[in-house]
């Protein structure tokens, strides 16, 4: 499986999407400690839940504030401070991909199991503001880009943003 490291791709090697958001602190893309993952991944002491795709995925909403700028204005809503139980709906979202979006805010880094889940991977991150991953999957999209699938990544950057990208997709 690919492994997406923070600001980089498979072991070191990827190239900076162009959207330097590197300058945020706090945007995910670093490890929590251990024993903070570890408690993650138990679910235990665990203050928010997300349904994706009809899966409920539990989180500390400490973890997922601080790397996601949608999620930490979503918990500021008045309705998720009265009902911090019900959990927040992410609707049009791949739960594969909000599920390796949620390791690389845990543990700063994720695996993929499946190579087609990159771009959905991109998407997500993007949507829930995830910068660090967003500039990490736009270079692993650059890194694969050919002739056959150019025209699909240039549409992509466009669509989100992502300059880099285009110029990369339109000079193959």
């Amino acid at each position: 499986p690919s492994r997406l490291p923070p600001s980089q791709v498979e072991h070191g090697q990827g190239s900076d999407s162009g959207a330097n958001h590197r300058d945020r602190e706090g945007a995910g893309g670093e490890a929590f400690p251990a024993r903070s993952v570890a408690l993650g991944l138990e679910e235990k002491y665990c203050d928010a839940a997300l349904r994706v795709e009809g899966k409920v995925f539990k989180a500390h909403r400490l973890v997922l504030a601080a790397g996601s700028d949608f999620l930490a204005a979503q918990f500021e809503h008045p309705e998720m401070t009265r009902d911090a139980a019900a959990p927040l709906e992410l609707p049009e979202m791949p739960a594969a991909a909000f599920a390796a979006a949620l390791e690389y805010l845990y543990e700063g880094g994720c695996a993929l199991p499946d190579e087609d889940l990159l771009v959905p991977l991109l998407q997500v991150a993007h949507r829930l503001q995830i910068l660090p991953l967003v500039d990490a999957a736009a270079a692993a999209v650059t890194k694969r880009l050919s002739p056959e699938n150019c025209l699909g990544a240039w549409q992509l950057g466009e669509l989100l943003s992502l300059p880099a990208l285009e110029a990369a997709a339109v000079e193959k």
